[in-house]
């Protein structure tokens, strides 16, 4: 089961960012999204291989706090796909299990940059950055292929989003982002498949080991300048 915590802590962010949008046009802030791959990790796919990748995209809301700390919350959304048939291990083989799902993902994360590449009077153009947060993924439309059983388990699980990525400025207002991101999830069920523990070794699955899943993504970002209020205009005159 998913811990209130968590749940009451996304909510917490999500709404800290909105009264954060809604009170203090000081801040700069950002909307943009992107488009990349995911691929996956973990029953159906013990080591990663490039036959699992599917497409994905994201979109995201962000508040800079700093020239080079930013909060950004976003929903994250793509295909999942994982089959014994791409491992070499002749078990893995014989057993053919897969699946096929649509992920969703939810979070909030922390981006520190290197780089003080915002500020006008010292503008370098690009910055590579870390970030790491909290979310909420779930699988829908949920299909196993081959020889798996019927799907099992719950779908909303609680997920660890972090990463490295590059930030280029095209200009005052688009950014450019190229991204890499690991989620760890709680779970042994992200593939659909869980606690098979008896039958010939051919049919197993682990109990043991937690799903994890990737997602390498290209970003584009708009800013929206800090509006000047009257009595700042009045001092530059």
């Amino acid at each position: 089961m998913l811990k209130p915590q968590v749940g009451v802590f996304i909510i917490s962010l999500f709404v800290f960012q909105l009264a954060v949008f809604s009170v203090s046009f000081a801040q700069k802030y950002e909307i943009g999204f992107g488009i990349g791959a995911l691929n996956y990790k973990g029953d159906m796919a013990p080591n990663v291989k490039i036959e699992n990748t599917r497409p994905g995209a994201n979109v995201f809301f962000k508040i800079n706090f700093s020239h080079t700390v930013s909060l950004r919350t976003g929903l994250m959304a793509g295909l999942l796909s994982g089959s014994d048939i791409y491992q070499e291990d002749p078990f893995l083989q014989q057993r053919n299990f897969g699946f096929n799902s649509l992920l969703t993902e939810g979070s909030s994360v922390l981006e520190y940059h290197f780089f003080d590449f915002r500020r006008n009077e010292r503008r370098q153009k690009y910055s590579p950055y870390i970030f790491a947060g909290i979310g909420l993924s779930a699988n829908f439309l949920t299909e196993t292929t081959g020889n798996s059983p019927p799907p099992s388990g719950k779908i909303l699980q609680a997920a660890v989003p972090f990463g490295v990525g590059i930030k280029k400025i095209v200009n005052d207002r688009i950014s450019l982002g190229l991204e890499f991101s690991t989620t760890k999830t709680f779970s042994d069920n992200t593939d659909l498949i869980n606690n098979i523990d008896t039958g010939p070794r051919g049919r197993r699955v682990s109990r043991n080991d937690l799903d994890n899943y990737y997602y390498l993504n290209f970003t584009i970002s708009y800013r929206f300048l800090e509006l000047l209020c009257p009595e700042h205009l009045e001092n530059k005159n």
